[in-house]
């Protein structure tokens, strides 16, 4: 009888079971940062559209400021409020206030209809700056410029905040 190599081939159920692990923890670690990375991809998109419409709206706010006639804060003594009322270009009425019930910035045209102009606002403040000026009999006086600065505070959809500043002068009262 003849004798012969046998040679066997093929892995053995050791190889086979290291195999099936190290391929079940790669792909779980695969899944792992894709599930994050659409997580956070999700939280970018959700942050970018909360900056986008604060944006969109202090511009807005600014771009009519600039060619105001004249500003009204209603109260001289706060620097501070939700409320901005001012006399634009054409001569009409403007009036922006912050409705915390809604979460929006609304705006009026000679007291008509409130409009929103951003919603997911959590907080409005505008800001009368000021300056303090010697007078002729050397007493200090504090004078309003025609400058109004406008902070939104927006919030996320998961509670989180981002704030937007500028800045405007009414050109036409600077002159």
């Amino acid at each position: 009888m003849k004798q012969g190599h046998f040679q066997e081939e093929g892995l053995t159920l050791v190889e086979v079971i290291i195999a099936a692990t190290l391929t079940t923890l790669i792909l779980c670690g695969a899944f792992l940062l894709y599930e994050r990375g659409v997580r956070d991809w999700a939280w970018t998109e959700q942050q970018t559209d909360v900056v986008d419409n604060l944006r969109v709206a202090a511009e807005r706010v600014a771009s009519e400021l600039r060619e105001a006639r004249g500003i009204d804060l209603p109260d001289e003594e706060s620097p501070t409020t939700d409320y901005l009322q001012f006399t634009n270009g054409s001569g009409q009425t403007v009036i922006y206030r912050f409705d915390s019930v809604q979460g929006e910035l609304e705006r009026s045209v000679n007291g008509g209809v409130y409009q929103p102009i951003a919603s997911r606002i959590k907080e409005v403040k505008f800001f009368r700056l000021t300056e303090t000026v010697e007078d002729e009999d050397g007493n200090m006086d504090v004078v309003a410029k025609p400058v109004v600065e406008i902070k939104l505070t927006g919030k996320g959809r998961k509670g989180n905040e981002v704030t937007v500043r500028t800045a405007a002068c009414a050109r036409l009262l600077s002159e």
